[in-house]
């Protein structure tokens, strides 16, 4: 799992990149379901298959305001040869059931109800501002299929069917924070708001990160699925994270072939309960950000055995990347329109200014063999 090539960084030789990610997500196992209930399921994933267990509308509903007809009555009809209604046609409000023998809806223009009798003056066809029983969703077809987020439609479904209850996969993600990072107040509360887009749960402990002793008994006291440390990896006199790591646990790399982002690495600790991934991200929040891309958002999508992501988009480079071989750099990316084309604008390329953190929309990795792309490239960018 290493590269001779890869420049070193104080380490006697760093991690490829794709090894590395290979070996972490075989660390990773979808997490168990839990049942909760449907109104709290949104963007959750869906631990199995929900069908529904009965049709959608449980019956012909009028999808506009107007006059219940039978397409057949109305045949032929208009303003200048209107066909009469021996029956008085039923007016309906939209979301209405269809009156027995109707099955479309004419507006309330098309039916002139003050004559005698009644004259229709329009043509029907079956259907018409109507929609018929299953419509929406047949009995026994699937509302949601396992691994898909919910989202606000299958919640209006789940209701309708009377569905109240919901098993999702909700990884459960430990934070801890080294307390003296200048922007740790931050990196804390921002990456649990990204995980919770991807449906994980989220305690962040922000504690001194420099005493191997209490970093080490906070390691192997917590119960989560995922852990994720910010600060320590690197080689100052407090850094001690992967020291306290290997008391506790196993830690199987240190030392990425990635920029940023060079002193990460993640290991394991073995319960009875089974194993736990634990990644070690640097305290720079460009380099944390890049550990959360390229090895927090993979690990976390597969505990919740989610459907795969819809691949990035691929558009042309507006300018070239240069990167350096041996390395996987994370470039940043923006959407730029020039001469009415869409394209890929480079804001970053392995050093990552904040500036460009918050304009990018999405990410790439520069394979380590490469040495960049000229202008024009077509590329895929992963949404950020």
């Amino acid at each position: 799992m290493t590269g001779a090539s890869a420049a070193r960084r104080g380490f006697d030789r760093l991690s490829v990149l794709d090894d590395a990610r290979h070996a972490l997500l075989g660390l990773c196992a979808p997490v168990k379901g839990t049942a909760m209930p449907a109104d709290a399921a949104i963007g959750h994933a869906a631990a199995e298959t929900v069908v529904a267990p009965c049709p959608v509308p449980a019956e012909a509903i009028a999808l506009r305001d107007g006059f219940a007809v039978a397409a057949l009555d109305t045949v032929g009809a208009s303003a200048y040869a209107p066909a009469f209604a021996l029956t008085p046609p039923q007016w309906v409000s939209c979301g209405d059931r269809l009156p027995q023998s109707s099955d479309a809806i004419l507006p309330a223009h098309a039916v002139r109800d003050t004559a005698q009798p009644i004259e229709i003056l329009a043509q029907a066809t079956p259907g018409d501002g109507a929609r018929r029983q299953g419509a929406d969703v047949e009995a026994g077809a699937a509302i949601i299929a396992a691994g898909e987020a919910i989202n606000p439609f299958h919640l209006a479904l789940f209701r309708t069917t009377a569905i109240e209850t919901i098993h999702v996969r909700i990884p459960r993600l430990a934070i801890f924070v080294r307390n003296d990072l200048p922007q740790g107040d931050f990196i804390g509360p921002g990456f649990r708001t990204m995980a919770k887009t991807l449906g994980a749960s989220t305690e962040v402990f922000a504690i001194d990160m420099s005493d191997l002793k209490t970093l080490s008994q906070k390691l192997a006291a917590v119960d989560s699925d995922l852990i994720i440390t910010i600060g320590g990896t690197g080689f100052g006199t407090r850094d001690c994270t992967a020291a306290a790591l290997a008391q506790v646990g196993t830690v199987l790399v240190q030392g990425l072939a990635m920029h940023p982002g060079e002193t990460a690495g993640f290991g394991l600790i073995s319960k009875s309960s089974g194993s736990i991934p634990v990644i070690m991200a640097p305290g720079r929040l460009e380099a944390a950000f890049a550990v959360w891309l390229a090895l927090a958002k993979p690990c976390l999508h597969e505990m919740a055995a989610a459907t795969p992501r819809t691949p990035g988009e691929i558009l042309p480079l507006a300018r070239k990347i240069t990167s350096n071989p041996g390395v996987s750099d994370i470039v940043l990316l923006r959407r730029a329109s020039i001469d009415d084309k869409t394209l890929w604008e480079p804001l970053a390329s392995g050093d990552l200014p904040w500036h460009s953190l918050a304009h990018a929309q999405a990410w790439h990795i520069v394979p380590p063999e490469s040495e960049g792309y000229p202008a024009g490239t077509l590329l895929r960018g992963e949404e950020i």
